[in-house]
């Protein structure tokens, strides 16, 4: 299928769709991947076609309106795939939730650190498969109070402590002292807003190393079993998270977090009850 130098977009915010657009970006393909709940667009950049935007034809047989601002960017890098998807058809009686991607795999450095420093603040999710920036510039990105925030690649929890994010995916194995002194600091305080963590562990961690390193020197509870979690971005509703194995801990102004292990696939499960 032969690549396109146009993809409609539309956004609700006008602000979005300007800084979008002041990125000049240069698409190799677009895709848009269809289910029955989603709708994604994302756009791969290598520097051969630009992206412009423009209003759908009402004779088109691609939906009328993505009425959704620009919800996340992922910065990776790493090679482009070679075949091109591109859909312009919508299923008859199927409704969607829209998410707009902006997927950046380009192997310049120095522009993905141009485009995280300058268009970061305009997207409500980050993910990032790599860590080339300095400290200073990493923590200026985290410091911008993101929803969610996905890291699959290494790096030193101690970083996160200047975030104020909401929801944390980090997959790639911490040690867990990296972990107890992450669980330190939130229980004096740090990260106010985080309302659940995800950790991958170290392979072959257990329990018990768990308690006596990731806990070590931290006051704690068995969790109550039948305690449920409620998501508030309504991805899960009153999904019970705590089972036997779970532990209390309380940052100091009181707020309850439940910490679970898991040892088949180790990694660290926090749930911060507000």
């Amino acid at each position: 299928m032969k690549l396109l130098d146009v993809v409609s977009i539309s956004f609700t915010s006008k602000v979005a769709k300007r800084h979008v657009e002041a990125l000049n970006m240069k698409v190799s393909h677009i895709q848009m991947m269809l289910s029955r709940q989603t709708m994604r667009i994302m756009v791969k950049l290598d520097g051969t076609l630009k992206l412009t935007f423009q209003t759908p034809d009402e004779n088109d047989s691609e939906p009328r309106k993505l009425n959704k601002k620009l919800s996340y960017m992922k910065v990776k890098k790493g090679p482009i795939a070679e075949k091109t998807k591109v859909f312009y058809w919508k299923p008859p009686g199927f409704t969607f939730r829209t998410v707009h991607v902006c997927s950046i795999f380009m192997e310049d450095l120095k522009f993905h650190r141009d485009i995280l420093m300058k268009y970061s603040r305009q997207f409500n999710k980050l993910t990032l498969d790599y860590h080339s920036l300095k400290s200073q510039e990493f923590h200026s990105i985290l410091s911008l109070n993101y929803d969610r925030f996905c890291l699959e690649k290494a790096t030193k929890l101690e970083d996160l402590l200047v975030s104020n994010i909401s929801e944390m995916h980090i997959d790639y194995p911490s040690p867990l002292k990296q972990v107890c002194l992450f669980l330190k600091h939130w229980i004096n305080g740090s990260n106010k807003r985080l309302e659940y963590l995800e950790i991958k562990l170290p392979a072959r961690s257990t329990e018990t190393q768990f308690i006596s390193i990731a806990l070590n020197g931290i006051k704690y509870q068995l969790a109550p079993i039948d305690k449920k979690w409620e998501f508030l971005n309504n991805r899960f509703i009153k999904t019970t998270v705590v089972k036997a194995g779970g532990y209390d801990i309380r940052q100091n102004d009181g707020t309850i977090a439940t910490v679970t292990f898991y040892e088949a696939f180790p990694y660290l499960r926090m749930f911060v009850w507000k």
